[in-house]
């Protein structure tokens, strides 16, 4: 995706595997990297379309990554869930019903629809070990406040999940985090 910094052009990566590996369904987890993989990377090559390719180098990502499964941990545990689980998940939680039916057109608030407002909302679904939503968290969203309010409450009342499978194929209790663009027709 590309935008603007300020002045400055910005392009931004949402999903980018240091080992190329590439999911074949959309809910699908890739095999963690080891320490010697994490290790070998010192940089990586950028390749646009009709575009010259360039190298970054940046030296070893192992002590970045070590921290970024340090930040995961405090994260997972903040939302109260057990990083030792979590992160060794053989199945995430998932949608059972299409997300598509979660939100509906007649869900856009009145308000923002008379002022031509649009919106983005990025929500965690906590989901027990039925695959019941068991609650749901804003964890970003632009203004006005009120799409968060309705994608919740919609969100919460329609979507169906398929529970996470822990590494025994067991439930559990997990999450799903997704995000909802709201936006007028041209």
């Amino acid at each position: 995706m590309n935008g603007k910094a300020g002045d400055l052009p910005l392009m931004l990566f949402s999903a980018m595997r240091l080992d190329a590996w590439e999911r074949t369904r959309p809910e699908e987890i890739g095999p963690p990297l080891s320490p010697q993989q994490e290790a070998a990377v010192s940089g990586v090559t950028v390749k646009i379309q009709k575009k010259r390719p360039f190298h970054l180098e940046f030296g070893s990502v192992a002590r970045p990554m070590e921290q970024l499964r340090a930040c995961q941990s405090d994260l997972l545990k903040s939302w109260g869930y057990d990083p030792a689980v979590q992160t060794t998940l053989a199945e995430p939680a998932r949608p059972a019903n299409s997300p598509g039916d979660w939100l509906k057109t007649d869900d856009y608030p009145s308000g923002a629809r008379m002022m031509g407002q649009n919106g983005i909302v990025q929500f965690r679904l906590d989901v027990d070990a039925a695959g019941k939503v068991a609650g749901c968290h804003v964890l970003a969203r632009t203004s006005p406040d009120v799409f968060a309010d309705v994608t919740c409450r919609n969100v919460s009342r329609r979507a169906k999940l398929e529970p996470a499978l822990d590494a025994n194929g067991k439930p559990v209790r997990s999450f799903y985090v997704q995000k909802v663009r709201w936006q007028m027709p041209n």
